[in-house]
């Protein structure tokens, strides 16, 4: 028993080695500055790809799988970032804070995709601590879009209450500006 556990851990140990070796060539790819910048990001998306495929189950997939998401993002693939950003949330491995970033930028994918409820929704998931601005100031811009604009003041002036000099109050305090 006691070489069974030791013998495990040994296993562990050397896996999760192997796998943060591979997640770290993934990120040396996407820094190779020999490349220009559309090739990097092409390699990385292909690199990140292989990464989960190869570690469904490490820690550091949520986090390939995050920057497999903001990637597409960029890319605008909004179905890819979609998919990306779901599976951070559903993957066993991700931490709170993780699920979180995954849930705002799944969010702001809703957003422009114009898929405002569900937008809307995953806003209002976000923790008020330490999201509890821009949740005010995102779901302000979602009340501007439907014409409610009473509602998006109301939540801009939220987003302002106790962030003076964040960039979410100025963001907030510009879309005041524009408000009748």
């Amino acid at each position: 028993v006691i070489i069974g556990a030791f013998g495990y851990r040994y296993y562990r140990a050397a896996e999760e080695q192997r796998m943060t070796l591979a997640f770290f060539q993934v990120e040396q790819h996407l820094g190779d500055d020999t490349l220009d910048i559309k090739t990097r990001r092409e390699s990385a998306r292909k690199d990140y790809t292989a990464f989960v495929q190869a570690n469904p189950d490490s820690n550091l997939t949520p986090i390939a799988w995050m920057n497999l998401a903001r990637l597409a993002w960029d890319d605008k693939d909004a179905d890819a970032a979609r998919k990306a950003y779901r599976t951070v949330l559903e993957h066993g491995q991700s931490t709170s804070s993780l699920k979180d970033l995954a849930r705002l930028g799944l969010a702001k994918v809703e957003e422009e995709s114009n898929n405002l409820d569900a937008a809307e929704a995953l806003y209002r998931q976000l923790p008020d601590d330490p999201y509890g601005a821009l949740k005010a100031y995102s779901l302000g811009r979602i009340a501007l879009q439907r014409n409610k604009p009473k509602e998006a003041r109301r939540l801009f002036e939220q987003a302002l209450q106790g962030n003076t000099g964040s960039v979410v109050a100025e963001w907030a305090r510009q879309s005041l500006d524009f408000l009748p």
